[in-house]
């Protein structure tokens, strides 16, 4: 995770950054705050491309209907914290946090106060021998709509691939090691073990196999998962908090 901070005016800003997401953190003293209506965010990106961040609140009485994305100089961010998902890996990213002051029908910036920041998104370069993946989960619901209504993910490998954020490939590509070196044996700790692509891919590696299941312990899904892969074993382990585990091999 990358860092940078500012100290100004008595106040401070922070940005910390993983390889697809930035979250700003800012403060300032209470005195310099009364009449505050929340924080407008400027983006600027390495391509010199500048934007406002946004959200989905808007002020009462405004013409903003709920679900709809608005600028924050618009409708200011009324936390002392804001993550932008829209980022992309080895970027720099340049951040203007501004406090809002006015009314909601006169905004006023008060660029004085101002917070300016830079930071760059971590990369994941291919010869690193460790690589770390964040797919999109829950937070992005809204997102998720936005972009594809209330299609089924499984409908659409676009949609799929939006999902994973390069978590899907990244899987097969390092499973694919050691299916085409057999010097190599594979080791996994999974809970959902039913995406066709991984299950074919485990499948040719063979006895080199070993993997630890989270497993409802339902029968049908059992007897699906020896269909689409043949012959298994397993043994069936209860943790501390009663849970299941199932221990297998090919």
């Amino acid at each position: 995770m990358a860092r940078s901070s500012i100290v100004k005016n008595q106040g401070k800003a922070s940005a910390y950054s993983s390889e697809q997401s930035i979250l700003l953190a800012y403060n300032w003293p209470e005195n310099q705050m009364n009449g505050c209506l929340g924080i407008a965010i400027q983006k600027k990106h390495s391509d010199g491309t500048i934007l406002w961040l946004k959200g989905l609140l808007g002020f009462d009485n405004s013409s903003h209907r709920p679900g709809e994305l608005i600028t924050s100089n618009e409708a200011p961010f009324q936390k002392l914290f804001w993550s932008d998902y829209e980022v992309r890996s080895g970027q720099k990213y340049e951040y203007t946090i501004i406090p809002v002051f006015g009314k909601p029908t006169k905004l006023k910036l008060n660029n004085n106060l101002a917070f300016n920041i830079t930071i760059n998104t971590e990369a994941n370069p291919e010869e690193e021998k460790h690589k770390v993946y964040f797919n999109r989960a829950v937070i992005q619901s809204q997102a998720y709509v936005r972009n594809f209504g209330h299609t089924e993910p499984l409908s659409d490998e676009r949609i799929c691939a939006w999902l994973g954020r390069g978590l899907d490939t990244g899987i097969l590509d390092f499973i694919n090691r050691a299916v085409h070196d057999e010097s190599l044996y594979l080791d996994m700790a999974t809970y959902h073990f039913s995406h066709p692509t991984i299950l074919e891919a485990v499948s040719k590696i063979g006895k080199r196999a070993r993997i630890s299941l989270y497993w409802p312990d339902k029968e049908e899904e059992q007897g699906a998962l020896a269909k689409r892969c043949g012959n298994f074993f397993f043994r069936i382990y209860r943790s501390s908090n009663g849970h299941r585990f199932k221990k297998f091999s090919f």
